[in-house]
């Protein structure tokens, strides 16, 4: 399933950022993966959905809750330390601490474990590893405890750097605009582009 969802990438990371993902697909195995543009794409369609219904809505047509019923929404978790965070991440991302055990991480991101709708959860951090271990742990957790289908966990490949290395939206504390992204370490802030880094 998680082939399915990726998508050609508009632009190559490079064999540092490669190197890394395959690194941390392997390490968790259980993760499902899903792309920058596959996230990116959904976030659009869903925006781009909502002003379309709501036209449709002012004309008398069905209205967007209708219409997303049937359709599976995205949580995006955000599994960095508050300072990084705080400099920026995805608009709309709940931040949440990666060593927490699952109960504590779906309770901090307000995702009731037993529930009927549809809903995809992607979880990014810098370059993808404790947002992997965090996908992995979260998918473990439900699928043992409840089963339930209705939830899906995804790692996002190469995680924030990624994204900010292809010049996509996020924020910072304030909600105000970004580019700059907190470069976590020496070795790992390599994989960001230098004009992005910010301690």
């Amino acid at each position: 399933m998680a082939d399915s969802l990726k998508d050609e990438e508009s632009s190559k990371p490079g064999i540092g950022m490669r190197l890394t993902i395959a690194s941390i697909s392997k390490r968790f195995p259980r993760a499902r993966n899903i792309s920058t543009q596959w996230l990116f794409k959904r976030l659009y369609n869903s925006q781009e959905s909502q002003s379309s219904q709501e036209s449709q809505n002012s004309q008398g047509s069905h209205t967007f809750q209708e219409t997303q019923s049937s359709a599976s929404r995205v949580k995006i978790l955000d599994c960095r330390a508050e300072d990084e965070y705080n400099i920026s991440h995805i608009d709309g991302a709940v931040r949440v601490n990666y060593e927490s055990s699952p109960e504590e991480i779906l309770h901090a991101a307000d995702i009731d474990k037993s529930t009927n709708d549809l809903l995809d959860v992607v979880c990014y951090c810098s370059v993808g590893y404790r947002s992997a271990l965090v996908a992995q742990k979260l998918q473990d957790y439900v699928n043992k405890s409840m089963g339930n289908d209705h939830l899906s966990f995804y790692n996002m490949e190469g995680s924030l750097f990624k994204w900010a290395n292809e010049n996509r939206h996020m924020v910072d504390q304030k909600g105000d605009a970004t580019k700059f992204a907190h470069p976590y370490n020496a070795v790992f802030g390599k994989l960001l582009n230098s004009e992005l880094r910010k301690s």
